[in-house]
């Protein structure tokens, strides 16, 4: 081959190389849900990614199963949706519900949050369903129920909405294990939240508490009974507000939790007394 002809080939190679480049760089890249700021498979990356367009926009999902469409979002956001066996099985008598075919939902300008509240909505026995958010997951299950209309104890009548037995796992929470050694209070409450998809919140006046290192190891206990041993080697205390499990000073704590107990209708509002003569 001449120079010449040589020259020619190198400089259409060089042409279309650089288009190609420019082509790749420039090119649409998805949408990822969550912010490099969480840590993927965390509750904060699943529930940052709740907040983000559900990214099927341009997806049709005629006559699509309730489990083809978990399966597609969770490949676009990285995480798990799956159904609570517990609730399903015990309120439905369904066990096959992933083959459910699903209504239409225009997924145009939703968010993944909207989509799943489209799916609880076609679940539509009662209990409503709803979801909770665990480590890299979003469980739908029971949705959360006020047990009462908050102060209305002081009406002389707390009328209860739920029945005991969910008033019991709402004080006392999921079964947990926890195996720690050395781990901060802040730490440990980290891994009860990945672990439960439970709302446990610290009190920020507990700052310097909150660093002590523990060491302890628990089997299948309730989450209320772990927050109260942690809580108690931090010289803190837990309390319960609704949905959330919130450590505390004991003071505090004790002021909270008589609040919730009279809302509940577990103790007796205190009548002020006439001063003995």
């Amino acid at each position: 081959m001449s120079r010449s002809n040589l020259a020619r080939v190198l400089s259409v190679a060089v042409v279309f190389a650089g288009v190609w480049y420019v082509s790749a760089a420039d090119a649409p890249k998805p949408v990822t849900a969550a912010s490099p700021a969480f840590k993927p498979g965390s509750v904060a990356y699943v529930t940052h990614a709740l907040s983000q367009p559900c990214g099927l926009e341009n997806t049709t999902l005629e006559n699509a199963s309730m489990g083809e469409l978990f399966e597609m979002l969770g490949q676009k956001h990285n995480l798990t949706i799956r159904l609570d066996p517990e609730r399903f099985n015990k309120f439905t008598g369904h066990t096959n519900l992933y083959e459910t075919k699903l209504d239409p939902i225009r997924l145009r300008g939703l968010t993944l949050r909207d989509v799943i509240d489209e799916v609880c909505a076609q679940l539509s026995e009662e209990p409503r369903a709803g979801y909770t958010v665990r480590a890299g997951q979003i469980v739908i299950g029971n949705s959360f129920v006020m047990p009462s209309v908050p102060g209305s104890y002081k009406r002389g009548v707390a009328p209860m909405m739920i029945p005991e037995s969910l008033m019991a796992k709402m004080l006392y929470g999921p079964t947990v294990n926890l195996a720690v050694q050395e781990k901060s209070l802040t730490e440990i409450v980290s891994l009860l939240r990945e672990q439960s998809g439970v709302n446990i919140v610290i009190d920020p006046k507990l700052k310097d508490l909150a660093s002590k290192r523990l060491t302890l190891t628990l089997a299948d206990p309730k989450l209320w009974s772990v927050l109260k041993v942690i809580s108690e080697m931090s010289d803190a205390a837990p309390a319960v507000m609704d949905n959330i499990f919130f450590i505390t000073t004991p003071c505090n704590a004790s002021k909270i939790m008589a609040e919730t107990e009279l809302n509940l209708g577990l103790r007796e509002l205190e009548t002020q007394r006439p001063p003995v003569k």
